[in-house]
């Protein structure tokens, strides 16, 4: 736990860059060397390794859910958790950070949503109206993601087209000022 406690004390000096991390194994090697526990600085980082792909085996274990297989419990998960919950090396859905795959994650994770409310009777209701559609294949259901998405692209280029056209009117008004401004200099 004084491992953990200082591993998280210094964990966003871990995600810099720019910082070596030798410097911040040899931090930790020192805070726990005052309380009597004598570890090499490339123990602990080798020893953190061992332990994230405990916590990430475990978790993915957890999430299985198949039959005869219990759920695995260690006595640091919980611990593991706190520390990594923003870690997109332990979570990789947060490392998708550009708008395409922030699209298709928006609308796949509308899609689960929609499909697990009408699992009960095998609908998919169509947001662009208050029918519902019945998926008879795959092809269907892969078109209304396609049709989804389009609609989200669409209304971002909308908003795009909104900006654009703010700013040109803006540009326009800064350039009546000017000619103002100019036309009072020459008087």
């Amino acid at each position: 736990m004084l491992f953990l406690d200082a591993y998280e004390k210094l964990i966003e000096q871990f995600r810099n860059p720019k910082i070596k991390k030798k410097k911040l194994w040899k931090k930790i090697a020192s805070v726990m060397e005052e309380t009597g526990c004598i570890v090499d600085s490339a123990i602990l980082d080798k020893k953190m390794r061992n332990m994230k792909c405990t916590f990430t085996r475990i978790k993915d274990n957890n999430k299985k859910k198949r039959t005869g297989r219990g759920a695995v419990s260690w006595e640091y998960f919980s611990r593991f958790e706190d520390i990594f919950a923003s870690d997109k090396s332990v979570n990789p859905l947060l490392s998708r950070t550009s708008p395409r795959s922030l699209v298709q994650v928006a609308i796949c994770l509308e899609f689960v949503n929609i499909k697990a409310v009408c699992i009960a009777c095998n609908t998919i209701p169509d947001r662009t109206s208050d029918t519902v559609v019945t998926p008879s294949n795959k092809e269907k259901r892969v078109d209304f993601v396609r049709k989804r998405q389009l609609q989200i692209e669409k209304g971002h280029w909308e908003k795009l087209k909104k900006i654009r056209q703010e700013i040109q009117e803006n540009n326009q008004i800064n350039r009546e000022k000017l000619l103002l401004l100019q036309q009072f200099l020459n008087t």
